[in-house]
């Protein structure tokens, strides 16, 4: 019960029974027929009503405020202890990152040299070697390019979202020309057909935006079924207060379970064989979209094809606290 509505029961409550008591006090000390007894009575009656509901009133609105009183306290320890881990967070994910971004361009150098080499191995002894000798340099080329692409998109992912640069007026349409250009041999060699129409021109980092539908078409393309048409749809929804893009695919499909475990770091459905990527590309989308204030998520029915949506809001520009709420409101 609230604090209101106790101290007007307890006012009603008092109010009642001193009424009552008082009623019977003057049936009791008082000679029927004497009016003055009567109304000086009555008076004393209300006089202690009053100052007896005053003191009442008093003592729980005095209980209430040290309550509130504690409960700020409480909540102002909470916010300097949250306050002090956030910093100590935020200097831990500084230190990570510089981490990532040193150990990335520290080891793209030795990898290079070890591709180079086992290549220069195979050119000036390749009389000298058999097939297994072939075959296992070719595993240690692949391994290694493998590998710079690994330290090539954890590279990109540590960046991610870090500059984001300066919101602009951009025209979707022509961001996804650009993606498509990007994209022009492997359309051109596969059946990919990719389909959009009246896209709007909305506020946000441009940048940042085209990392996103590269990484979302790229796996559109990639995960298409073999020797099968794949219409590959881009659709933009304008809500009241952010877009909702989406890109659905007519590809293979996944199942229910792993439409959320696609979004984590290193997370891979199919053997490394099978398809091309390190598995960071969908966790770059969702650290980039959450950066721009949006959220992003997946549906899709195996065998099917997969639509990967995502939101921006209208103000990229809003506050942190505020771009939170609006991501919470944006479905």
């Amino acid at each position: 019960m609230k604090q209101a509505h106790k101290v007007t029961l307890i006012y009603i409550i008092i109010g009642y029974g001193w009424i009552v008591t008082g009623d019977w006090l003057v049936g009791q000390f008082v000679a029927p027929g004497s009016a003055e007894e009567i109304n000086r009575f009555q008076t004393l009656k209300g006089l202690f009503y009053v100052t007896g509901t005053a003191a009442v009133l008093y003592y729980l609105l005095r209980r209430h405020d040290r309550a509130i009183e504690r409960k700020m306290q409480e909540v102002q320890r909470a916010n300097s202890e949250l306050e002090t881990q956030a910093q100590e967070l935020r200097s831990v994910n500084k230190e990570l990152e510089q981490f990532a971004f040193a150990a990335s361009h520290d080891l793209q150098e030795p990898l290079r040299m070890v591709i180079s080499f086992m290549k220069l191995l195979e050119d000036k002894y390749h009389h000298l070697l058999d097939h297994k000798a072939h075959e296992y340099i070719q595993f240690a080329v692949q391994g290694g390019l493998r590998m710079r692409q690994i330290v090539i998109d954890l590279l990109h992912y540590s960046m991610a979202g870090k500059e984001l640069g300066t919101a602009r007026e951009v025209d979707l349409n022509l961001a996804l020309e650009e993606v498509k250009r990007l994209f022009r041999k492997r359309i051109e060699s596969s059946s990919v057909h990719i389909v959009a129409s009246n896209l709007p021109v909305i506020r946000t980092y441009p940048l940042a935006l085209q990392q996103v539908l590269q990484h979302l078409i790229g796996n559109a393309i990639k995960f298409g079924k073999p020797n099968a048409p794949n219409t590959i749809e881009v659709i933009a929804e304008d809500g009241k207060e952010c877009y909702t893009i989406s890109v659905r695919d007519q590809g293979i499909g996944m199942k229910p379970e792993y439409v959320e475990q696609v979004f984590e770091v290193f997370q891979r459905l199919h053997p490394k064989d099978a398809y091309e990527g390190s598995g960071l590309g969908l966790s770059i989308v969702r650290k980039q979209v959450q950066m721009m204030g949006g959220k992003v998520w997946a549906s899709s029915i195996y065998g099917q094809g997969s639509c990967f949506c995502f939101t921006l809001p209208k103000d990229p520009l809003a506050p942190k606290f505020l771009l939170a709420e609006l991501r919470s409101n944006c479905n």
